[in-house]
């Protein structure tokens, strides 16, 4: 996977930390701690993920970790296709594992989705998955 570029950055009130990619091309989101995620915010998320995308599917690992509370527009939101190829969500707490999931339990994403109390196994399965999203639109 060819490493790709950045795109905009995140402004102020985006509910995002930082955006970056790493050396193996996964575009790493960081939500802002004490988030209350909205369709809104998630909207632009989804939108700078596309921007960075610019035209390809990427693997997005969103470090949640800090997150207090997630309303229903962003199911809505997170049915929407975009660039990413796989979504991985990271977080620590009882509470992160529990809004990640109600997410990924009710929304229909197209693309596949889990939710990860580790960095590192979220990068690996990210990796894996993403190789065999690349290997099906190429009709392998």
């Amino acid at each position: 996977m060819a490493k790709p570029s950045g795109g905009a950055v995140p402004g102020p009130g985006s509910g995002i930390a930082s955006l970056s990619f790493d050396a193996d091309g996964v575009l790493h989101m960081v939500m802002n701690e004490r988030l209350s995620l909205d369709g809104a915010t998630a909207q632009g998320a989804v939108d700078l993920v596309n921007d960075w995308g610019n035209g390809r599917r990427i693997p997005v690992l969103v470090d949640m970790t800090g997150m207090v509370s997630v309303d229903r527009d962003v199911r809505r939101v997170l049915t929407q296709r975009s660039a990413a190829a796989a979504v991985a969500l990271v977080g620590a707490s009882s509470v992160e594992r529990v809004l990640a999931n109600f997410v990924i339990s009710v929304t229909n994403v197209p693309c596949p989705i889990q939710y990860f109390r580790s960095e590192e196994h979220a990068r690996a399965w990210l990796l894996r998955v993403t190789r065999d999203v690349e290997d099906a639109d190429r009709g392998q």
